[in-house]
């Protein structure tokens, strides 16, 4: 019998892309609640190439996995990247990811070198996944989206 890899993290030259968002889903790593966001690049020659952004979460809910239902909190990465991104709403007490659909995000992405223990991950294991997201590609912005979040 023939094992079968499960997964895809390509490994892309560190620096700013325009992504659009494909979802999401919730996940469990090193015991840890998180969520993961999933972005193309949508540019040049490695348009297509998928990346994910990972994000602590403070609770999930099952069933965990795609669209899962997640708390984070008031000072979360996901709380701020979201509010900056869709014109700095602050009582938001909901976050539905989906608002960035339709939506070119710049993104800054980076290399992950170092397993989640510290490990230092050989070459051929390093993967690549968005550190964090810039702003919107104003060209690509709709104000509708953005007036769902009151």
């Amino acid at each position: 019998m023939v094992g079968k890899v499960v997964g895809y993290h390509p490994r892309v030259p560190d620096g700013a892309y325009k992504v659009k968002y494909c979802g999401y889903e919730t996940a469990r790593s090193w015991n840890a609640a998180k969520v993961a966001v999933k972005f193309a690049i949508v540019e040049g020659d490695l348009a297509g190439i998928p990346l994910t952004r990972y994000y602590n979460a403070i609770q999930l809910y099952d069933p965990i996995g795609p669209n899962g239902e997640f708390d984070v909190g008031d000072r979360s990465h996901l709380l701020k990247e979201y509010r900056s991104l869709l014109l700095d709403v602050r009582s938001t007490s909901e976050i539905d990811l989906d608002h960035y659909k339709g939506m070119v995000i710049l993104a800054q992405v980076g290399t992950t070198k170092k397993t989640g223990t510290g490990e230092e991950l050989s070459e051929s294991n390093q993967y690549s996944v968005v550190r964090k997201l810039l702003e919107i590609v104003p060209e690509s912005y709709e104000p509708e989206s953005a007036t769902k979040l009151g």
